[in-house]
């Protein structure tokens, strides 16, 4: 999602998959750890705002979380696995779970058969009670950095406006 619009090409009418080249890769890669740069700073500086516009852009287009959520959890089997067992055993969600599922799951099928609907389903509860975006992060960052990821590590006081670009660096 961030790639198309970093190079003004949402224009996929042909049908074809886009190739991006690495440098596009690197310069999305960068975005995003400047994203993530900003979101950092903010949690740290003005929690409350960050929370209103995480609300905010959920409530404006779940759809697009939706997606993004979804192809997420299709890089991942074990990340799906972990996340489809969470969300089936949120008691709390319970009928949020059931409706949505009944509704988009075929007989047989699993939310792990599913990406696109766990997906939907992760999204629509996170819109519904947004502190579930916490736990979700949580979780992604576990899977993704390990247990001991802890998002501190990322973040330098010093040069706030330089940061991530040393772990960007690092990994390409």
């Amino acid at each position: 999602h961030v790639l198309p619009t970093l190079i003004d090409d949402d224009d996929n009418s042909n049908g074809e998959e886009k190739v991006y080249t690495h440098e596009q890769y690197a310069m999305g890669a960068e975005e995003c750890i400047m994203v993530e740069a900003e979101m950092e700073r903010l949690a740290m500086e003005d929690p409350e705002e960050l929370e209103r516009m995480e609300r905010e852009a959920m409530a404006e287009d779940p759809d697009i979380l939706a997606e993004i959520i979804s192809d997420v959890l299709q890089q991942d089997a074990q990340l799906l696995k972990d996340v489809a067992t969470k969300i089936k055993d949120a008691a709390d969600h319970a009928d949020i779970v059931k409706d949505i599922t009944e509704g988009m799951l075929s007989e047989g099928e699993t939310l792990e058969d599913r990406p696109d609907v766990l997906g939907y389903l992760v999204a629509t509860i996170m819109v519904e009670d947004p502190s579930f975006l916490d736990e979700f992060d949580a979780q992604l960052a576990e899977e993704f950095y390990g247990e001991d990821y802890d998002s501190e590590d990322y973040w330098d006081e010093e040069d706030p406006d330089d940061i991530g670009h040393e772990i960007l660096e690092d990994e390409l």
